[in-house]
């Protein structure tokens, strides 16, 4: 675990923020300089949510997912160097977008 990122905190702050089931809408940024770490990190989060920015990826996620998030990416960043945020976006929170840009949709899948 990437140390101080207590997952506990994460979801007992506005625990209303609960989307359909037991997802949570998740902006997570980034700020690696190196090219290899920074590549490894991008390809983790593109298998958890959609890229909006360089890098910046929203992400619909369950607790379990984000702790999951959490455990890979620590094998990957450098804590010396390396800045990873998750920010928990609520239902009530407003967010505007300008530019191109593209609607982050609630992953549904069926199993058959």
């Amino acid at each position: 675990m990437i140390k101080g990122a207590d997952i506990d905190d994460f979801f007992d702050v506005f625990d209303d923020g609960r989307l359909r089931g037991n997802d949570y809408f998740v902006l997570v940024i980034y700020d690696i300089s190196d090219s290899r770490r920074r590549n490894k990190l991008s390809g983790l989060l593109e298998s958890y949510g959609v890229r909006v920015q360089k890098s910046a990826f929203e992400c619909f996620l369950a607790k379990s997912e984000i702790n999951d998030l959490l455990k890979s990416a620590a094998r990957i960043i450098d804590i010396e160097q390396d800045s990873l945020r998750l920010y928990r976006l609520n239902n009530n929170d407003v967010m505007k977008t300008y530019g191109k840009t593209g609607i982050t949709k609630e992953q549904l899948f069926i199993l058959i």
